[in-house]
C-alpha cells in the first residue's frame, strides 16, 4: 500500500467516525443519563473540575500577594540602625551553629 493510499483511508475513517451521530457525541456518559439527578450530578462534576485548576492558581496567586506584602511591612518595620546590627550579628555568629567558636 502506498502512503497516499493510507492517508486517504485514514481520513475517510476519521470523515465517517465524526459525522456518524452516535460516535460525535461530545460526551456519551452525560447523555447516558437516565435521570434527572445523573444528569446534574455529571453536569455539577463538569463545572466543578473545570473551576478547579482557575481556584488553585487564584489561591496561589492570594498567598503569594500575602506573603509579599507581610514583607514589605517587616523591612519597614526595621530601621537601618537595627539592620546594621542585626546583619552585624549575623556576621559574628560561629558558620557552624553547634561547633565550638573558634578564638
Amino acid at each position: 500500500m502506498t502512503r497516499g493510499r493510507v492517508l486517504r483511508r485514514c481520513a475517510l475513517l476519521a470523515l465517517s467516525a465524526a459525522t456518524w451521530t452516535g460516535t460525535a457525541a461530545a460526551c456519551p456518559v452525560c447523555f447516558a443519563a437516565k435521570s434527572e439527578a445523573n444528569r446534574l450530578a455529571f453536569v455539577g462534576t463538569a463545572v466543578f473540575l473545570s473551576a478547579l485548576p482557575l481556584l488553585m492558581v487564584g489561591a496561589l496567586t492570594a498567598w503569594a500577594a500575602y506573603r509579599l506584602k507581610r514583607h514589605d511591612e517587616g523591612s519597614r518595620r526595621t530601621s537601618g540602625d537595627e539592620a546594621l546590627r542585626a546583619t552585624e550579628r549575623w556576621r559574628a555568629r560561629p558558620a557552624n551553629e553547634h561547633a565550638p567558636a573558634v578564638e
